[in-house]
């Protein structure tokens, strides 16, 4: 039916991880070649620190794409995120449109409302998902729904034409 990959802006992505890396490097590469440094092994602990922060990041968030897709099933429509790393392809969220409770788009400046509806879910007990492909994305959508008698909230990358399809769905 409907099919989107979102191209995410990795530079600042990248920019955090290559600082994080490189800061990671240069104190453990200073403390060792430093004789009187005082508390060395807090300094190395923090450098290791920085590194694996770093290496986390580009896992999440440079190595991995998603792919958005609606399409007919049996009982409906299902909304799935795809994750592709490297040549593998998962199916990590598949939600009925029947089951979407709500949809939230948000952009960037609406950190305020963002925060306010993060509240909400952690008082309902909501399970939260991040598929967005940017650290900070410009626009995004929260899909807040009820799947198999769990209360889940999804939050991707912005597209248009996903929201038109989905936004129906929410109103039955």
């Amino acid at each position: 039916m409907y099919e989107y990959i979102p191209q995410g802006s990795n530079k600042n992505a990248k920019n955090l991880i290559s600082l994080l890396i490189l800061g990671g490097f240069v104190i453990m590469l200073v403390t060792m070649m430093s004789e009187g440094v005082p508390f060395k092994w807090a300094l190395q602990l923090t450098g290791l620190v920085l590194m694996a922060i770093g290496i986390l990041l580009m896992a999440r968030y440079v190595s991995r794409s998603f792919i958005y897709r609606v399409e007919q099933t049996d009982g409906g429509a299902d909304l799935s995120v795809i994750e592709i790393q490297r040549k593998s392809r998962i199916v990590v969220c598949r939600i009925s449109l029947s089951n979407i409770k709500d949809v939230h788009i948000l952009g960037a400046v609406d950190k305020e409302q963002e925060k306010t509806l993060v509240d909400t879910f952690k008082v309902d007990g909501r399970k939260k998902y991040n598929y967005c492909i940017d650290v900070n994305p410009e626009k995004y959508v929260w899909i807040v729904a009820d799947e198999c008698g769990e209360d889940i909230a999804v939050k991707l990358t912005y597209d248009e034409k996903l929201c038109e399809i989905i936004m129906p769905a929410k109103s039955e």
